[in-house]
């Protein structure tokens, strides 16, 4: 069984802590998203990975992209 559904599931809630501003939860989440993404690597290999990032939603991706660079310091 895939990790997608969890992945899914922070993804939001990641997007949901962006959209508050909550640093201390973006950290959560972003982490959570990827301990997910690399258990599917994992446990799956390389191409349910790549798979699982071809299933997510623009709007996560976006969310993890957002959070990677509010956690590194650099500005938007």
């Amino acid at each position: 069984m895939s990790y997608l559904n969890k992945v899914l599931y922070h993804g939001l809630n990641l997007q949901a802590a962006i959209a508050t501003g909550n640093e201390a939860r973006i950290q959560s989440y972003f982490d959570k998203v990827n301990y997910f993404i690399s258990r599917e690597q994992e446990v799956y290999g390389d191409q349910a990975m790549e798979d699982l990032y071809e299933a997510l939603t623009p709007e996560i991706i976006e969310a993890l992209y957002t959070a990677d660079t509010m956690l590194a310091g650099d500005t938007l």
